[in-house]
């Protein structure tokens, strides 16, 4: 289990109501309608999913059920869900996934769960590093969260580097935590 500091308060950013986030090469940006079939694509991926075989969505209708889950937290209040497509802005194409739930509100705020999944086409360019950077920085910046955890299984190795770069520190190793089969 990785944690992250302790936030700042500052105004969110928000685009017609919409979060967007830019970084150089990255757009992060709430869910539209029209994020279906790359989200579909990238859910029913085996190579990406392996890790996350909760999130799978081997069919359209389990896809649009996600995608739907995400666009109907946009409107929630408290917002509790922040799901974000990610976009080269170079080719406009759909990279993957990030966001974070808020699992446990404080005075001070929420301590969040990060999660994040992209394609493998896309692996080993730094996409999530610099995509959860502005994801962190959005949520302490936001007032919402006071604190970031995230995790992962001791063998997937890219990710938890990439926890380390985003500056997590390992709190602890939970041993027979997750169930995780091997395909």
């Amino acid at each position: 289990h990785y944690a992250h500091a302790l936030a700042k308060n500052a105004r969110p950013r928000h685009l017609m109501d919409l979060i967007r986030l830019d970084t150089e090469r990255l757009l992060i940006r709430d869910h539209l309608a029209t994020d279906l079939a790359d989200m579909q694509d990238l859910l029913s991926r085996q190579r990406e999913m392996h890790y996350l075989p909760e999130l799978t969505a081997a069919t359209a209708a389990a896809a649009k059920a996600n995608l739907e889950q995400a666009r109907t937290s946009q409107v929630a209040a408290p917002r509790t869900l922040f799901f974000f497509a990610i976009l080269e802005k170079s080719s406009g194409d759909y990279v993957g996934e990030i966001g974070f739930t808020c699992e446990e509100p404080s005075p001070l705020g929420c301590l969040a769960h990060l999660g994040y999944f992209i394609k493998h086409e896309f692996w080993n360019q730094g996409y999530i590093t610099e995509a959860g950077r502005a994801v962190i920085r959005y949520g302490f910046e936001s007032g919402r969260i006071w604190k970031f955890k995230t995790g992962c299984l001791a063998e997937n190795r890219p990710s938890e580097r990439v926890m380390q770069k985003l500056g997590f520190r390992k709190e602890a190793e939970f041993l027979q935590h997750q169930f995780h089969v091997d395909a």
